[in-house]
């Protein structure tokens, strides 16, 4: 897998020249990014390709144990405070980011779950107290209210000529204008 290779490479110093990969090199390096993190986190994305949630809540799951060495690392570089309310923004950005990208995935034979999207789930952690958020998380969560809204107009039928694996790209230039 492309990014295991990639990650074990930063540890030989045998540094691929990859956009993102070049982006967070100088935050592995400076010690802000945990690289045995980012392993954990490439693995069990690699995992959720080959075994699908049985339904929607579990995906969310799913996505909370695949995002949370992300998320420790994208708290720690930011330098601003853990809380249940930070990750739960972090989750429901990313859980509406794969609604998005869903076209996208299904015609690569990638299901991330069985079933119908649960809105009560999904509404559920919307509803994450918003005083309790640091400034960045803050501006996950609107971000997520706004896609969330948009995909509820289209009964969650994603555009197939919008949806595209671009989501994580987008994170990472929003997680880099903040860290420099």
């Amino acid at each position: 897998m492309w990014w295991r290779e990639a990650l074990e490479g930063i540890a030989k110093d045998q540094i691929r020249k990859h956009p993102i990969l070049l982006g967070i090199l100088p935050h592995i390096k400076g010690g802000e990014l945990d690289l045995d993190l980012l392993m954990v986190m490439v693995e069990n994305r690699f995992r959720e390709f080959f075994e699908p949630a049985k339904d929607f809540k579990d995906f969310i799951e799913t996505r909370r144990l695949f995002l949370q060495p992300y998320y420790m690392n994208t708290y720690l570089a930011l330098r601003e405070d853990d809380s249940p309310e930070n990750f739960t923004a972090f989750l429901v950005f990313d859980v509406i980011g794969c609604l998005q990208n869903f076209n996208f995935y299904k015609s690569k034979e990638i299901i991330s779950f069985k079933g119908k999207v649960d809105l009560a789930a999904l509404e559920e952690l919307l509803e994450i107290e918003r005083q309790n958020l640091t400034p960045y998380f803050r501006g996950l969560r609107a971000l997520a209210v706004w896609q969330f809204k948009r995909l509820l107009k289209k009964n969650f039928e994603p555009d197939p000529k919008k949806s595209s694996p671009g989501h994580p790209g987008k994170f990472f230039a929003l997680w880099r204008s903040k860290t420099g």
